[in-house]
């Protein structure tokens, strides 16, 4: 995990659009809770900000719920998983033993054995055969590649478990040789806002060093005072850079900046105070002069 690294305004608003790509699973939770169709859900808001993403499914595992939306004239993809619903009660929480990792190293069992159980409903049933909910978005992902003449892009994106997930699903794709033709399919970015700390050491080092060679960004996003985004520190790591960003001074309840609003909210003022320190200057701040640690 690397430390303190800036960031310019580009960076800034990807973080944005990778912040709302996470919500969109909590719209699918929401919609099911209210015994609404929860792709629908997923579809009127996608419609709202990201209309060129038209090929969406949502897809359930477990205590997982994962959306994949993809653009299929320019080959982008975007897959978000879901947050905790309740910090101290899903039974994720209390599985804290590990699961070894195709990459390398181990993760804590809760974040990874939804992703790797695998289930009929995504498999064929007529011959009986079963998918975990990573093969299913593999294939999502390797049916749009067989579709269209353009390269497709990856991106993933979660919130607190959702990060962690967005993490250790990408690390199993590429442990599983989905993005060795970067020509064909290429993994641009995995953005983990608020997440607890998940790997082993061997394995955060394994990803870092892969997503390195492929040219991949990965970014660990927090708030500075989010305790949840702590948790298990003393056992275990996280992959990528860390951005780091002071709250606003009305966050101070640990559950209000543990929350997809003071995530955006910490991001809208860091964007408004690069854009105050830019103003006015012949050389705009570069991206290695203002750090992700900037007052705001």
């Amino acid at each position: 995990m690397a430390e303190g690294l800036p960031v310019d305004l580009y960076t800034v608003e990807q973080f944005e659009i990778a912040l709302e790509a996470a919500r969109w699973p909590r719209y699918a939770e929401t919609a099911l809770t209210n015994g609404q169709n929860s792709l629908e859900a997923v579809i009127n808001r996608i419609k709202l900000t990201r209309p060129e993403l038209t090929d969406i499914k949502v897809l359930e595992s477990g205590d997982t719920l994962a959306v994949i939306a993809c653009d299929p004239v320019n080959g982008n993809v975007f897959i978000a998983f879901d947050p905790t619903k309740e910090y101290t009660l899903e039974p994720f929480n209390l599985k804290f033993w590990r699961n070894s990792h195709p990459l390398g190293g181990a993760a804590h069992h809760g974040y990874s054995a939804d992703l790797e159980y695998k289930y009929a409903a995504f498999g064929d049933e007529e011959n009986g055969t079963k998918k975990s909910l990573v093969d299913s978005l593999e294939e999502s992902i390797l049916e749009l590649a067989d579709n269209i003449t353009t390269a497709v892009t990856v991106t993933f994106s979660g919130f607190s478990k959702g990060g962690v997930q967005a993490v250790l699903a990408s690390g199993q794709m590429l442990a599983n040789g989905v993005f060795d033709d970067p020509d064909n399919i290429r993994l641009d970015s995995v953005y983990s806002f608020a997440s607890p700390n998940y790997g082993t050491h061997k394995f955060v080092n394994k990803y870092d060093e892969v997503a390195e060679e492929k040219g991949v960004k990965v970014w660990n996003i927090s708030i500075s005072t989010d305790s949840l985004s702590r948790t298990f520190s003393s056992i275990y790591d996280k992959v990528g850079r860390v951005f780091s960003m002071s709250p606003d001074n009305s966050i101070n309840d640990k559950d209000m900046t543990h929350s997809f609003n003071a995530y955006r909210d910490c991001l809208q003022k860091f964007k408004t105070a690069l854009l105050s320190r830019n103003k006015g200057l012949e050389n705009p701040i570069a991206t290695n002069q203002v750090s992700g640690k900037l007052d705001i």
